[in-house]
């Protein structure tokens, strides 16, 4: 006897022949796949060639869901292959379209509803605090060595903005997806899974285990010690500009508060971001007119981690008292091999020591595993709505040619909808180091093979880049001018 379809049902069944004929056809390509070409050459040291690769992503992109992630990739390739203009426009069209989209929360929740229903790598990249912060702090590198002090001064405060709120942000982002959560069950027309019965399973949190390691239960029940959101670097970053370029006391006393903070979130472990807070301190108390003539460095080291995932098989539990094992994709990070050759840098005929400010490893993993539990009931919820509509489809058919074929495509179907959202910013570092030192008489300083000529009057910036080991190190410098020698 033929059950009556509801219209969620006629929708699957389209769906399922829909996207099995695609999977057939095409395969189902995930962020990782389409990056592929560009990490290549970025683990190869070579910025020029990632920027090309990423440039037409740039373009298919535009004004899509996917356009932050693709700005995001393409703005820190042209910044490391010193394409400063490019990478500051789009780092520029980044952020206005996460205002965008966090302007919109409504349209946001709709759109994670409906991809919560189809495919979770559907629904808008709004970008991550650890995006916010670096993108900004890029953006401030590419505005100082153009000399836009007005939009370096900009992005430093969007920066300092973004790293104060993360946290709230954070909080907004759980409460916008469990929104989220409720009007996909409500739009999935049916009440006849039980997702909180499946993640009680017995064998469930051993499955998840072999994804996430023996420490899954803990983060899974929010016992992971909840820390700050914030990146050291980008206090440091903030302090150097603040000291060098204060137009008052009140921009003297930004730069020590910014250099005590990046001390103190980077744990007090790096001797010379001590030694940049002590003169500093001593810029704000009155005890020196200004900043002596100083060298940064900024050493950006590896990859970040990578999104992946992998396939586990899990109860769905259906008001028929089916329990069927789906297959569904849980994301993951899996890091970048860490090598050790650090570059040299030789100045006044000394090695300078090169010291982390920021894990990016460990920031990644923090929010990555904040997410880690709405991340896995929606994942539930999502094969569970298409295993209890498949279900149900399969009763509507008789017999036969027709329920094989909605079995068959159904299954295919789950295979390719249920692609875990693998998107994350691949060309960020694996690691941030440091250095500080005044500026050498003779203005000479050697990273590596290469020799630079800076002005031994004025504050300077070199940035060093290594991707991987054995890869191009790629090294550049600009001048930070103070404020007394500023063009007005």
């Amino acid at each position: 006897m033929l059950v009556r379809e509801n219209r969620m049902q006629m929708f699957f069944k389209a769906a399922i022949f829909s996207a099995a004929g695609v999977a057939v056809l095409a395969g189902c390509s995930t962020h990782l796949d389409k990056t592929a070409p560009a990490r290549t050459a970025w683990e190869m040291g070579e910025a020029d060639a990632a920027q090309a690769a990423l440039k037409p992503f740039v373009w298919k992109y535009e004004n899509t869901d996917d356009e932050v992630i693709w700005r995001l990739e393409y703005g820190a390739a042209a910044h490391a292959s010193g394409d400063v203009k490019k990478s500051a426009e789009s780092f520029e069209a980044a952020e206005k379209k996460m205002s965008f989209l966090e302007n919109n929360t409504d349209a946001v929740i709709a759109d994670e509803a409906d991809a919560i229903l189809a495919n979770k790598s559907q629904l808008p990249y709004r970008g991550r605090n650890y995006d916010r912060i670096m993108m900004s702090a890029y953006q401030a590198l590419n505005y100082m060595e153009l000399g836009d002090f007005r939009r370096a001064e900009t992005s430093l405060k969007r920066m300092e903005d973004y790293q104060q709120n993360a946290k709230s942000t954070n909080l907004k982002n759980i409460e916008r997806a469990q929104k989220a959560l409720s009007a996909a069950q409500k739009k999935s027309q049916s009440a006849s899974y039980d997702v909180s019965k499946t993640l009680s399973d017995a064998g469930v949190e051993n499955a998840l285990k072999s994804v996430y390691g023996d420490d899954f239960s803990a983060k899974e029940r929010g016992r992971r010690p909840s820390g700050d959101y914030v990146n050291p670097f980008a206090y440091w970053l903030s302090g150097i500009y603040f000291s060098t370029r204060p137009e008052d006391s009140s921009g003297k006393e930004k730069a020590a508060d910014f250099f005590r903070l990046a001390d103190k979130s980077a744990g007090g472990k790096n001797a010379g971001l001590k030694a940049d807070r002590k003169l500093a301190d001593a810029l704000a108390d009155g005890d020196i007119a200004s900043m002596p003539p100083r060298t940064y460095i900024i050493f950006e080291k590896g990859a970040a981690p990578l999104r992946v995932q992998s396939k586990v098989d899990l109860p769905i539990y259906i008001a028929n008292g089916n329990a069927p094992h789906v297959t569904m994709n849980f994301p993951h990070l899996k890091r970048s091999p860490l090598f050790k050759d650090d570059v040299s840098v030789i100045a006044d005929g000394k090695e300078v020591k090169l010291e982390r400010i920021a894990d990016m490893d460990a920031i990644i993993e923090h929010e990555f595993d904040e997410e880690l539990p709405g991340v896995i009931t929606k994942t539930v919820v999502s094969a569970a709505v298409k295993a209890d509509l498949q279900v149900s489809s399969k009763q509507a058919e008789d017999d036969g040619l027709a329920g094989f074929a909605v079995n068959v495509a159904g299954s295919i179907y789950q295979s390719v909808v249920n692609d875990a959202d693998l998107r994350t910013w691949t060309s960020l570092p694996k690691e941030i180091l440091t250095a500080s030192f005044d500026t050498p008489k003779n203005g000479s300083v050697r990273v590596g093979e290469v020799a630079l000529a800076l002005n031994p009057d004025s504050t300077n910036v070199i940035l060093i880049r290594k991707t991987a080991a054995g890869a191009k190190t790629t090294v550049r410098s600009f001048e930070l001018p103070t404020q007394k020698n500023a063009a007005k």
